[in-house]
């Protein structure tokens, strides 16, 4: 907020930087879930024989 009021920075480049920082956050979020549903689904499979037909 100091570099804003100081004139370094305008408002509107400080709201794009915290609406792109909100995004990253998102897609870390979504791709943490489909590792850990990766996870899961792989462990659900593994009591399963397998099968050796090919």
């Amino acid at each position: 907020m100091h570099d804003v009021n100081a004139g370094l920075y305008d408002y509107q480049l400080g709201v794009f930087y915290v609406d792109f920082i909100s995004e990253c956050e998102k897609l870390g979020d979504y791709v943490m879930n489909v590792v850990q549903a990766g996870k899961k689904r792989n462990n659900d499979f593994e009591d399963l024989p397998y099968n050796e037909q090919g």
